[in-house]
């Protein structure tokens, strides 16, 4: 999570707070709620893991243990924040692996003279299982394997 933080349009603001670089005319605790602020929409509002990555963070002082100031602060930072990251939906191996295992039964290589059980029939069976996204090129020495977009 932190390095897509540090990828994103918020970089240069996150990397200076969390290394402990309070903005010229900010204090402390605002710094501190800055941070949190980021941290907000990049925790998706879970105040347990802004709490456990403020506290990796360079602006950690005595006065985060306090439970007051800094559920206050989470309260604030939650407040400032309009919308949450939402990461693309995961889905589960087995998810993932449905569209292949159903490929390869339609393949039924165990009964297939095309796919005899040496190393020619591996690879006949993973060309044509891959053969819409995976393409060697023999000039190249290399893999191509398409994306749905290059």
């Amino acid at each position: 999570m932190l390095a897509k933080v540090a990828a994103s349009k918020q970089s240069e603001k996150f990397k200076a707070l969390w290394d402990g670089i309070i903005p010229d005319g900010k204090s402390h605790s605002e710094a501190d709620a800055a941070l949190c602020a980021i941290l907000a929409f990049w925790c998706g509002g879970d105040t347990e893991q802004m709490d456990r990555l403020f506290r990796q963070s360079a602006l950690m002082r005595g006065k985060w243990n306090w439970d007051d100031y800094r559920q206050a602060t989470l309260t604030k930072a939650m407040a400032m924040c309009s919308e949450f990251y939402k990461p693309i939906n995961k889905s589960s191996a087995a998810d993932d692996f449905n569209d292949l295992q159903q490929t390869v039964r339609e393949l039924a290589p165990a009964e297939n003279d095309r796919y005899p059980w040496n190393d020619i029939g591996n690879g006949r069976l993973f060309a044509d299982v891959f053969k819409d996204i995976a393409r060697f090129v023999p000039e190249r020495k290399q893999w191509f394997i398409y994306d749905d977009t290059r």
